[in-house]
């Protein structure tokens, strides 16, 4: 319960101008550690179907977006840890694995035949997706949030209930899962799994989930998370929402509105695979980029620098937190000499417009 409500009133989800594939993962996590808990509460009973369930929809997050891996990276290591250190049924972990294995046949179906080959599909990760390392990004919070956080920790390590015992090893092992296979920074998939230590620390602070009070106090915590993060444009696009009966523009779309004013008919333009979405009549005009970063890869050009001269974009818009200019689009630009035509904030997010020359 308090992990549904806290992913979505979050600051990583809730402050979104846009949502992706990734974001949605968070949700088929929440819903695999309410699976988990029913399973070790029904320990005694038949848990079996909820440890099959737990598998199965966390596998099946990864249609959402394949940052779920690491998930089920995670839960496999903590199955293995119980049956091993704990001497937890192996029909558990049998379970579990079963639900995983039905996902992963459909995965492979849907998604890696449809790429062509295991091989291709996996040459594409190894070459796009391994790349950028960036870790850890996952570990950022909210300064409020944090605080809620490290106090749960000490309260359950504290506290080294039975259930306390689970929560804290399966956020150590899903904390591993996502060091291991996670080199893109994501932070809202997993957002879940710390907020699970939130609700078992106010579970153990009031001895009783079912207690009203648990769920008093529960909404209390997301009033106070969320608040703070209304930021002015979200209260300005709830207010449109209900007034005018329509939802904000997407935060690409207004950026379009701004580069607008600079482009020209032969322009050749350089930003953000977000930004493709506004060149899908036009594509030969538009470069993401990553192309940099794949051209030197695949062996097509000797440096960074060559790759630009050899497109020679004329606008280059600059996403913040979206996107940022490589190395070689960024030599080019100074050899090129190009200008800052705008620079302005929409929807909390800072756009920059660059040309040769501004008119």
């Amino acid at each position: 319960f308090t992990v549904f409500l806290l992913a979505f009133f979050s600051e990583s989800f809730l402050t979104r101008p846009e949502y992706r594939g990734d974001h949605f993962v968070a949700f088929g996590f929440a819903l695999t550690l309410y699976t988990h808990t029913r399973a070790a509460k029904d320990s005694t009973k038949n848990p079996y179907i909820w440890h099959f369930l737990t598998g199965l929809i966390i596998g099946l997050s990864t249609q959402f977006h394949l940052s779920a891996a690491a998930l089920v990276l995670g839960f496999l290591l903590y199955y293995l840890f119980r049956v091993f250190f704990f001497k937890d049924s192996k029909n558990h972990l049998f379970s579990f694995g079963l639900g995983v294995l039905i996902a992963t046949i459909l995965y492979f179906f849907f998604n890696i035949m449809a790429a062509g080959s295991i091989s291709v599909f996996f040459d594409y990760l190894l070459t796009e997706r391994g790349s950028g390392a960036r870790f850890f990004r996952y570990l950022r919070f909210a300064p409020f949030e944090l605080l809620l956080l490290i106090c749960s920790l000490i309260w359950l390590f504290y506290k080294q209930g039975k259930y306390d015992n689970y929560i804290l090893q399966l956020i150590a092992f899903c904390i591993i899962g996502i060091a291991i296979i996670d080199t893109q920074g994501y932070v809202v998939p997993y957002r879940p799994i710390f907020y699970l230590s939130i609700g078992g620390g106010i579970a153990a602070l009031i001895k009783s989930e079912s207690n009203y009070r648990y769920y008093m106090l529960t909404f209390l915590l997301v009033i106070v998370v969320s608040i703070p993060l209304l930021r002015m444009e979200i209260i300005q696009n709830t207010y449109q929402v209900f007034t005018k009966g329509f939802s904000p523009h997407h935060v690409m779309m207004l950026t379009k509105t701004i580069y607008d004013n600079y482009i020209k008919e032969d322009d050749l333009v350089v930003s953000g695979p977000e930004l493709a979405w506004a060149f899908v009549d036009d594509r030969q005009r538009f470069y993401s980029t990553v192309t940099e970063g794949r051209s030197i890869k695949l062996g097509l050009f000797p440096d960074a620098l060559s790759v630009w001269e050899h497109y020679q974009p004329t606008l280059i818009v600059e996403l913040d937190n979206q996107q940022s200019i490589p190395p070689g689009l960024r030599a080019y630009m100074e050899s090129r000499e190009f200008q800052l035509c705008d620079d302005t904030v929409i929807q909390g997010r800072r756009v920059r417009v660059f040309r040769d020359q501004c008119d």
